[in-house]
């Protein structure tokens, strides 16, 4: 089967085009799936710095005078290696 020189142009430029696409596509899939986790890991990250910021461990005669007040920070108390509650 001998195919005209037209039709023989429009298919490899389909099977061109087609190629193009697909290769596009592949690489716009991983690099957006790249960008969104390395954000969410330095989301996660700056957000477990901060809170980690605002603890604070105190030994058992610091934590009976710590005020219960106090926005800025969260007191836990360790006894025997387990945080107790007040």
């Amino acid at each position: 089967m001998k195919l005209s020189i037209r039709l023989r142009i429009i298919l490899w430029f389909l099977l061109s085009t087609f190629f193009i696409l697909s290769l596009t596509a592949t690489l716009v899939f991983f690099i957006s799936n790249s960008v969104m986790r390395r954000t969410t890991k330095n989301y996660f990250i700056s957000a477990v710095e901060e809170n980690t910021d605002k603890l604070k461990m105190l030994s058992e005669a610091e934590y009976e005078t710590a005020s219960e007040f106090d926005a800025d920070d969260i007191f836990i108390h360790y006894k025997n290696r387990l945080p107790t509650d007040r």
